[in-house]
Parts: C-alpha cells; structure tokens; sequence
C-alpha cells in the first residue's frame, strides 16, 4: 500500500468518524434544543419577555453540502402579553455550499444559496409597535464576512393588518422573492445599491388591499419588481368599493364619489431608491395603459359644508413623502361621469374614449423645482362620446404662492344632440338640433377663481325645455334664462356678430379639481349663450348679412357708398 493511498484511507475513515461524532453530538447533547434556547435568548434582548421562537426539526447532510431547518415559529406579543402583534412561519430553510474548501476563504462564509419555502408573515402596518429594545452586548461580537450567491423565498404570503381580526386596512399577497450575490461585512455599512446585493426580484400575485376609509378595496392581479435596475411592472389594476352604489351612499350619508377604476398595466422606468430604500418615491417614467375610470354621484345627498378639497399642487406640496416623477404617460383611457339628480332614479352619463395624456414633473422636492425651474403641466386628449376631440393643455406654477394656472384647450365640430344623454337627464332640456363648429378656450386662475375667453362657434341651436320635469326650485333659478330668454341659433349671428364668452368662476372649494376646471368652462358657454355679459362682440365686416340686416332695420342704407 503506497503512501498516497494511506493517505486517502485515513482522511477518509477520520471524515466517517468525525460524522459519528457530530451525529452523536446532536443526539446526546441536543443541538437543537441548544439552538433553539440562545435563539430565544438573543431573541429576549429584542422584545423582552415578548417572543416565542421554536422550529421542529434540524437536519445536516455532509455529503449533499446542505443543512434545513423545518417548521420556524416566530410570535411577537403585546406589551401586556395579552394579544399576538406578529407572527411569522417557515415551513423550510434550506443552506448549501459548493465545497467544505471554500465555506471558509478569506476569513468570508461563502454560502451557495438560503432557500426559504412557505413563509407566512402576519404583521401590523404600525411598525412602531414592533419596534425592538436596543441592546449592546460588548465583546461577544465577532467581526464576520458573508457571501450568499442566491436567496430565495418561494410559495410565500404577507399579511399587513390594521387592527386584528378587522377587514378594513388589511392587506395580502402572494409572493416569491429572489436577491442575488450578497455580500455582507459586519464591520462596514451595507449598502444593498453599493454592492451589497447583486440583483433583486419581488413577484407578488393576488395583492388585496382595504383601504383604511372602510369603502374602497385594490386588488392587482400580479407585479414585477426589480429595484436595483429601476423597473416595475403593474398588471390588471382594480379599485372598487366594498359596497354597491346604494349602500355606499347610504354609509356616506354625504354627497360624494362612487369611483371604479380598472388598469390594464403599469410600467415604471428608472425608479430610484435613496438612503433609507421607502423614504422617497423617483421616477423618471410611469406608463399607464388601458386604465377605466368610472366616476357616480348621487346628488339626492348634500355636500357637507365642513369639506375642503385642496387643489392639486397643495395636495402634493402636502404629501410626507418626498416624490419626484419626470413624467407618466397615459394611453388609451376610457373615462365615464354618471350623474344621479336630486328626486330621481334615472342617471345621466358623459364618456371620454381614447383618452390619452402626459403629466410632467410631478414633485414635491424643492431643490428639483428649483434646479428644473419646472412647472407641474398636464396634457389630455379624448374623444367626448366618442366622437369629437377634446384637448387641453394644464399647467400648474410650482413656486407661486396663490396656486396660479393657465388652462388652453379646443373642442372639434360635432352634433350638439349627443350631450342629450347627460343633460337630457340631469336638466329639463333637449337639444333637439345643434351643430358644434369648434371649441376654443383660455383661462388662468388660482386656489379660488377662473377668468378667461372661450370661442364658441355653433349653428342651427335649438332647444327644448320640458317645464313638467322642472322639480325643484333650484333648477328653476338655473334654468331662468333658458326660459325668458331666446337663445341665438348661431354664433355667429347672421349679422356677422361673433358672441366671445367670457370664463369667470368662484371655485366651490368643497369640490375637486376636475369640477373646478369643467365649472369654469360652463360659465363659457353660458356668456357664450347669453346667460351672462360676454367677453367681446366681434364684427365681422365683410359679412353680407350684416349690411342686408342693417339695411332692413333702415339704418345707413348705402351711406358708406356715397
């Protein structure tokens, strides 16, 4: 027997008895309890007298390179002891290695990969009530490297609750996590972004969220997350209320929106995450396609006088969380109002189709305003009953203090008869003929009123008010001038005489934005209609009518030809 196979032989049988001895060593002196007690001690120094930890089983393969733990319990109480605050449940956790040579290599534990199945985490969303007591524990720490290739959590669920055993603020999901090439240093800062971490995946699927309000649940069909590249998908988006529209209103017991909305995906370029990984939301790009709004309100309810809706750049001025977006992009949006009058059971509808729009720089971070001198700006078009073009170009001063904005926008020709299905319902009135020539408006305003001009050309109007179906005295006021005054059939007159509206409206601040910018375009129309003073007369002085009607009148018959 040569020396090289002594050699073997001896390793070999040494490698078998050192296994014997581990094998008995778990046996007789019971590792896992061992483990099991300075877990739940190290676990104490957190959450004093707060924590249970225990697992089933411990299992080491020395020939396979892998070591599992079954079956992990960990629950957090209360401060009284009386109520569980969290729990967490692993069915397995699996660690491997690649070889015994290099487990240890420059004084770094290199691990092949940590496979977590069936994580089951149940916890509050007031993280404070989690928050560990903070120890020291001086000169047991020994400083330590780690290389980790994969970590893997499959077949998992997350549950967020607001308060136990309630429905309202809770949320789960499903999800599988991969982060790649870890690499942790006990005796430096780990920064995840700064090659702490290779490359991280969150999958999640069948996400439900209740909103804290109690009326309104989301729920996402599935999403892709990978932060340290920036990029996210969202798919088949849905918010809708708990409740139908009946029982919605009747728990409201106030005037307000009963909104469905329906996204088909989201997509997010170049997300950044800063110090701190949730103290900020950047992005460069949201694409959102296909998204379905569907906004009811029932207004047999009173708006209460309390409510105060900010405009826009407030509500994001007003947000705790720093946002900066470059842009997000909207395509392909179908947008429905429904509209319930007062003593009514019929409602009325107005749909946008085709709706697509951009938002550029929405932020609430002063030094980006500043360094872009930028301007929140809001680009839309859509087809109103899908049939004519509405654009309309919004922008919003981010370092003005009166919230100033300037409004521009333009409406294509269309028959005025197709806004019967709407108004034909919320109002006593019928279009029964009407051509729209094309819509032109400009308006400025700020937090609390709308001045500008609206161009109106139209032709062949006529209308119809049905006084049986005028109910309330409210609508009889609003209606007065429908009634006693003879609307102009176009505009322009025959006479050549062009009617510019005039925009002038008070906001209503217990209203959102939408009905602030729609409200001021209606005071367009209705100066437009001879409802109120006009912004201008023009004459058109090459128009035939004109000098035919003056003529008929006898007024300067042929003067400015002699």
């Amino acid at each position: 027997m040569n020396k090289k196979t002594k050699w073997f032989l001896g390793i070999f049988f040494g490698l078998i008895l050192l296994i014997l001895i581990a094998w008995q060593l778990v046996k007789n002196f019971k590792i896992e309890k061992f483990l099991e007690e300075k877990a739940q001690t190290e676990l104490n120094k957190l959450w004093p007298n707060r924590v249970a930890f225990d697992f089933d089983d411990l299992t080491f393969q020395f020939f396979s390179k892998n070591a599992s733990i079954s079956n992990v319990r960990l629950t957090i109480f209360s401060e009284s002891g009386a109520d569980t605050l969290a729990n967490l449940k692993i069915e397995r956790i699996t660690a491997n290695w690649a070889s015994y040579k290099d487990f240890f290599t420059d004084d770094t534990i290199k691990v092949k990969a940590i496979k977590l199945n069936k994580v089951f985490s149940d916890v509050p969303f007031d993280f404070e009530k989690l928050k560990p007591k903070a120890y020291e524990d001086a000169g047991s720490s020994t400083p330590f490297k780690i290389a980790v290739g994969d970590i893997i959590l499959s077949n998992s669920e997350l549950n967020f609750y607001k308060e136990r055993g309630e429905q309202t603020g809770q949320f789960t999901s499903a999800y599988e996590l991969v982060i790649q090439d870890v690499f942790y240093d006990s005796e430096k800062e780990f920064k995840p972004a700064g090659g702490g971490i290779g490359a991280v995946e969150l999958k999640t699927s069948a996400m439900d969220y209740y909103l804290p309000d109690g009326f309104y649940r989301v729920q996402i069909r599935n999403t892709i997350f990978r932060p340290l590249v920036g990029e996210a998908q969202i798919n088949d988006v849905l918010l809708k209320p708990v409740y139908d529209w009946k029982e919605f209103a009747a728990k409201k017991e106030v005037l307000t929106s009963y909104i469905a909305l329906k996204i088909d995906s989201i997509q997010l370029k170049d997300i950044a995450l800063p110090k701190g990984m949730i103290k900020a939301a950047i992005a460069e790009e949201i694409r959102v396609y296909q998204p379905s709004l569907s906004v009811l309100r029932d207004k047999n309810y009173i708006l209460p006088d309390d409510r105060f809706v900010p405009i826009i750049i407030d509500q994001l001025e007003g947000l705790e969380l720093p946002v900066f977006i470059r842009k997000v992009l909207v395509e392909n949006m179908f947008i429905e109002y429904i509209e319930k009058p007062e003593g009514k059971q019929s409602t009325g509808k107005i749909t946008f189709n085709d709706l697509t729009g951009t938002i550029r720089h929405f932020t609430n971070i002063a030094d980006s305003v500043e360094a872009l001198d930028a301007s929140l700006e809001i680009l839309a078009s859509a087809k109103v009953f899908n049939k004519a073009v509405l654009s309309a170009e919004i922008v919003y001063g981010l370092q003005t203090e009166n919230g100033d904005f300037s409004a521009t926008g333009s409406l294509e020709p269309m028959q005025l008869t197709a806004f019967n299905d709407f108004i034909g319902v919320v109002l006593p009135v019928n279009i029964q003929e009407g051509q729209n020539d094309g819509v032109y408006f400009t308006f400025s305003g700020t937090r609390y009123s709308t001045t500008g001009r609206m161009r109106f050309r139209y032709s062949d109007l006529k209308i119809n008010v049905d006084s049986e179906k005028i109910e309330s005295q409210f609508i009889r006021n609003s209606l007065a001038f429908l009634a006693n005054v003879a609307l102009p059939k176009f505009n322009p007159r025959p006479n050549g005489k062009f009617r510019v509206g005039q925009i002038n409206f008070e906001r209503d601040t217990r209203k959102s934005m939408f009905n602030y910018w729609s409200q001021s375009l209606v005071t367009g129309f209705k100066s437009t209609l001879g409802a109120s003073a006009p912004a201008e007369i023009e004459q058109n002085r090459n128009s035939n009518e004109e000098e035919s009607f003056w003529n008929k009148l006898g007024f300067g018959k042929n003067k400015d030809k002699n």
